[in-house]
């Protein structure tokens, strides 16, 4: 007969079926590791006894204590000045040399500095330039051509027709709003192909 320890008061009690457990249901041990050990494969879990799970588990936390331990036992060495963990103070030869090692790093993989007068303004336009010569020669709807009358109905003012300028949203019609239109041209084009085949 296993002797069960006592179960503490606002914990639940086991059924009868599990009278003879050999874990108690209550706190185990002060660490919390052995504790999840044996509440991960305890009879009460799982109904039956599975040695293997549990020395496995058992094995597992123990070691992670061990190491957890060993760790906080080099930190206290190293927090006290002992142990080797311990990494003396530098001093500010050895804190000059470690900056600029850093500085020479950082500018290792900046790479070389840029010219003087030279501006990333100049490497956009130069950027947007080549980005609207290539699209000119690709796309077949970008015209910059002006566009010409044709019949004399195109001169012809009707009121009707024709709404009210409003300046709310005008802009001059540059460069980029011809390029911003021949992508738009190009875009249709290519859906009313997808479209038709």
């Amino acid at each position: 007969v296993v002797a069960r320890a006592a179960v503490p008061p606002g914990w639940p009690r086991a059924p009868a079926r599990h009278a003879a457990a050999p874990f108690p249901l209550g706190p185990l041990a002060p660490r919390p590791s052995q504790a999840a050990a044996r509440a991960m494969t305890s009879v009460d879990r799982v109904g039956f006894l599975d040695t293997t799970t549990q020395s496995f588990f058992a094995e597992s936390y123990r070691k992670e204590e061990q190491r957890r331990q060993d760790f906080l036992e080099k930190q206290y060495d190293a927090h006290e000045g002992e142990g080797e963990a311990y990494v003396p103070p530098l001093t500010l030869r050895q804190k000059a040399e470690l900056a600029a090692e850093r500085e020479a790093e950082e500018n290792a993989r900046r790479g070389p500095p840029l010219p003087a007068g030279y501006s990333r303004d100049e490497d956009s336009k130069l950027i947007f330039e080549m980005s609207k010569k290539m699209n000119q020669r690709l796309n077949p709807g970008y015209t910059i051509a002006p566009h010409a009358a044709t019949s004399k109905a195109d001169f012809t003012y009707d009121e009707d027709e024709l709404d009210p300028v409003d300046k709310t949203h005008f802009r001059k019609r540059d460069t980029f709003s011809q390029y911003v239109e021949a992508q738009a041209r190009f875009s249709l084009l290519t859906k009313k192909q997808k479209n038709s085949g």
